[in-house]
């Protein structure tokens, strides 16, 4: 069976903020605190172009 992914705004799903960042710190070790801002501001200010998506494992 093949897995489904869904394609998710960060914008749409604030809740998940902090996992993301957790996850992109892991991944890339970047401090996961300088994802906290980045993704916090693109919430804040949703028309400036800047945006975070995320590839979700949907069941």
């Amino acid at each position: 069976m093949m897995e489904k992914y869904e394609m998710i705004r960060i914008q749409d799903h604030k809740e998940l903020i902090t996992q993301a960042a957790g996850w992109f710190h892991q991944k890339w070790g970047i401090p996961k605190e300088a994802y906290l801002n980045s993704m916090e501001e693109c919430v804040r200010n949703q028309d400036n172009g800047d945006r975070y998506t995320l590839s979700c494992n949907r069941p």
